[in-house]
């Protein structure tokens, strides 16, 4: 009898250790609320040190800040009333776009406290939209020919990526090889696609079935995510890998976007309900399961989150949440669950 005890405790053991692995393995999720004393703060970007660019408006008129650990560094404008930030790499050095005194909306790059305007391709808009740990940044500009192109800026030329055949394209991200990810009409009217560009041609990462297609994300693999128009619904959340989409789908209703992804393949964004009345919540997608981003927080928070924007490479989640009649950034810190 105690030989067949001894037996059946390193049977059980193996199991034992599995299921603990398992439970530690589901992260739940500690909430930071992103505030400033004069308001809410839209935030889209975040870094590993958990520095997040984005907008706040102080006085009626949007301004670019970067946010860091309860610090608020509002980063000016080009002259005009107004900017706002669209991404930030590693050493805190933000992208986006603001006004100038001639009332021209421009790319700016906001490093060493200063914000500069980084040009057009001849024209004389520009929104700089992402930038990598090197300086690197891509957005859109308009050509001497007054036709939007997407762009790529390496120390301090900016060069025009042209596009898939139609007249309009734009880069959302870059990641750490230079490459670029964004949107482009093609030939056929009335039709965005989805591109890579890593160094070569603009490569159309094609759609789920429907005529649109949209990258918002990519990371260091050249992975990359953003939504996509299906042959029957609005449109799903993507992830493209080695040659192939993939339909993320939703949390139970007809749309969803991603909107952030790193470099372990994670993707966050926003997705629509079954009750379409219903506020859309965030998501995580992760091992090949999207998740409501309010199953994974504290209910007694009092918080719902309705959306995601950015995720980093600590796994912490930019999101945008409401609790009553407050709404503004978030972030979601993971917190390991006991056995």
């Amino acid at each position: 009898m105690n030989d067949l005890s001894a037996k059946s405790r390193w049977l059980w053991l193996p199991m034992l250790m599995l299921l603990t692995g398992a439970a530690l393995a589901q992260s739940r999720y500690d909430i930071t609320v992103v505030r400033a004393p004069a308001g809410n703060i839209f935030a889209i970007a975040l870094n590993n040190r958990a520095q997040i660019a984005g907008t706040m408006t102080p006085a009626g008129m949007a301004q670019a800040v970067l946010y860091d650990r309860g610090n608020i560094t509002q980063l000016g404008t080009l002259g005009g009333p107004y900017s706002a930030a669209n991404d930030l790499n590693e050493r805190g050095e933000v992208v986006g776009q603001s006004i100038n005194g001639a009332g021209q909306l421009r790319a700016f790059l906001y490093a060493n406290g200063t914000m500069r305007d980084i040009g057009t391709l001849g024209g004389t808009y520009a929104s700089a939209q992402g930038i990598n740990n090197a300086g690197q940044i891509t957005g859109e500009s308009t050509t001497g020919n007054n036709v939007v192109h997407a762009f790529r800026y390496i120390g301090g030329v900016m060069t025009d990526l042209g596009t898939l055949g139609g007249d309009f394209s734009s880069g959302r991200d870059i990641n750490a090889r230079g490459a670029v990810a964004g949107f482009s009409s093609i030939a056929s009217a009335g039709s965005v696609h989805a591109f890579l560009q890593d160094g070569g041609a603009m490569r159309d990462l094609g759609t789920l079935g429907g005529p649109d297609s949209i990258a918002m994300a990519l990371n260091d693999a050249g992975h990359v995510a953003g939504f996509s128009a299906t042959t029957v619904d609005n449109g799903h959340a993507f992830f493209y890998a080695n040659g192939v989409m993939r339909d993320l789908g939703t949390l139970g209703g007809v749309f969803s976007v991603a909107q952030g992804i790193n470099n372990q393949d994670q993707v966050v964004g926003g997705s629509t309900l079954p009750d379409p009345s219903d506020p859309g919540h965030g998501f995580l997608y992760s091992d090949g399961v999207m998740r409501d981003l309010n199953s994974l927080i504290d209910p007694a928070s009092g918080w719902t989150i309705q959306n995601a924007w950015d995720i980093n490479e600590r796994r912490q989640i930019l999101a945008f949440g409401c609790n009553a009649s407050e709404c503004t950034a978030l972030l979601l810190s993971p917190v390991m669950s006991a056995p």
